[in-house]
Parts: C-alpha cells; structure tokens; sequence
C-alpha cells in the first residue's frame, strides 16, 4: 500500500485480517476511531514515509497499533530486528568484563526497548544500550545504573529516550551527531563522569521535563557545534560544578522554562559559545545558592 489517506473511519483505518507479510509505504493514517492499524495473524513491516501527525487535526500516535512484532526478553542481547518491541520482562545484572562489551546493541531502525520497569545494573561499567546509524529508537520505562555510559547514541535520529531513571553511571547519555530526538521524563541523578548528558555535534534535539540532579560535575554539556537545541521545562540542580555547560561553538541553542540553580561554579556557563533564546527561566537565590551569570551567554547580536 502506497501514497493512501486514510483517516476518519468509525472503526480501523487499515485492519489486517490472516493475511501474512504486508508493505506499507508513504501512507497518511490517522483519525481512525478504533485503531489506525490493526493486526490479527498478520505481519505489518516497513512503515517508510508515513504520517501519524497532528495535522488537519489528526493525533500524532498510532492509536493502539499492534502491527509491530513483541519479543520478551530477560538477558543481554543484540535488538537487531526491525518494526519490533522489546519488552524486559526481569531486572538485569550486566557482568561482562571484555573492553568493548555492551549489553543492549541496536542494529536496525524502527526498534522500541520498553522496560516496564525493570532494572539493568552493571557489575563492570560497559555500555548499557548503544545504537549507530539508526532512526526511529525508543528507550523507555527503564531504571539504569552502574554503567560506564547507560546510553550511547551515535548518528542516530528521530528517536527517544524518554521515562528512564539514571543512576550511578559514568555517563547517563553520550549523544554524537545525533539530531531531532527528544530526551523527556528522565531522572538523572548521581552519577560521576564529567558530564552525566553530553551532546557532541548535536542538532534540534530537544531536552524537556528532565530532573538533573546531585550529579558529581556537569549536568548537561552541548559541545562541538551543537546547535539549535531546545532546553526547556527542566530541574536542573545541585551538581558539583555547572547546570549546564556550552562550549567549541555550540551556538543558537534555546533555554526556556528551566529551574537551573543550586550549581556551584555556574548554573549556565558559555565557552565560545552564545545561546539563541533564554526566556522564562527561574535562577533563583531564594531558593537555590546562585544566580544566571548572563554575562557567560550572551545572546547574539
């Protein structure tokens, strides 16, 4: 099926009934009472190019979509299967040594690891998930501690980590030339690298209602020419030097909405770099030990 609009229906927009593998290409559904799409003994693959938006007032999620295949799992394992849930059925006790080891490794786009809240702990640091060259991942309903990174993105994009609590990591995030995911509902606490999110060449990623806090250094650090990030609705507090750090001319990126206080070298600090909006934040002495030194980021001229 190709290049359809199928929307408004009383009941299913597409309902696949016994009827094996199917391909679906550049298709605008939604708006589907029921379902957009459904699946009974049948297999839906290869969602290339659809429209699942809010546009002309249709909701952006597929509305119960069971056209995605479930597999359980319960150890560490390569995720290499597309238009495929992974569902974490146990808590998990990584305990591989080996320099280049990794628990989770995506391979394939189009891949979704909801964690339902389960545990993954390390007992060697390593690598939680890493994904590379991939669109489309979502990690989500999961408790991550103990790792030497939890979560390595790499060229990855139009993704999502979203309702994790980090723990105890080196690195919670390491994000590189990765853009337009979205990083949301996070608790992201105690943990001691550097920085517990960092985004390298990073553009139009959005961070929003994340909960940084009593990390060891930096909360959050954009660097190498990230740009056009958006900040906004965040707690970021109480970590041992900034709330958020800006260098190698990361220029252009908004901070709105954000409580960002209580960090004790700088709440935001800027190395040659500017910021391209910052409204409606709360810096606040009352509550917190610092204010915004506006000085560090100006706005460009």
């Amino acid at each position: 099926m190709k290049e359809n609009i199928i929307t408004n229906n009383l009941q299913q927009g597409i309902y696949l009934l016994t009827t094996g593998t199917n391909y679906f290409y550049d298709n605008f559904v939604c708006n589907n009472t029921v379902r957009d799409f459904r699946c009974q003994n049948s297999l839906g693959i290869d969602y290339t190019g659809h429209t699942f938006t809010n546009q002309l007032g249709c909701d952006w999620l597929v509305k119960n979509s069971n056209c995605l295949e479930t597999i359980n799992i319960e150890n560490c394992q390569a995720l290499d299967r597309q238009n495929t849930i992974y569902k974490i059925t146990k808590d998990i006790a990584f305990s591989d040594s080996s320099v280049a080891a990794t628990c989770f490794e995506v391979s394939e786009s189009d891949i979704t690891i909801d964690g339902q809240g389960h545990e993954l702990f390390s007992l060697t640091g390593r690598i939680g998930f890493k994904a590379r060259n991939a669109f489309r991942i979502e990690i989500k309903n999961l408790t991550i501690i103990n790792f030497s990174t939890a979560i390595s993105f790499y060229k990855v994009n139009n993704s999502i980590i979203k309702n994790l609590t980090f723990a105890r990591n080196n690195k919670a995030i390491s994000s590189d030339e990765s853009g337009e995911n979205l990083i949301a509902f996070n608790e992201i606490k105690e943990n001691t690298g550097y920085a517990s999110v960092v985004v390298q060449r990073g553009v139009k990623n959005k961070l929003m209602q994340n909960y940084v806090f009593n990390n060891q250094e930096e909360g959050l650090h954009f660097r190498g020419r990230s740009r056009y990030n958006e900040i906004s609705d965040n707690i970021i507090t109480d970590n041992g030097e900034y709330g958020i750090y800006f260098t190698g001319t990361s220029h252009r990126n908004r901070l709105f909405n954000n409580l960002i206080c209580g960090n004790p070298i700088d709440d935001v600090r800027c190395w040659e770099s500017y910021i391209g909006d910052n409204s409606g934040n709360i810096f606040d002495n009352t509550n917190c030990n610092d204010l915004f030194r506006a000085d560090s980021c100006p706005l460009p001229e």
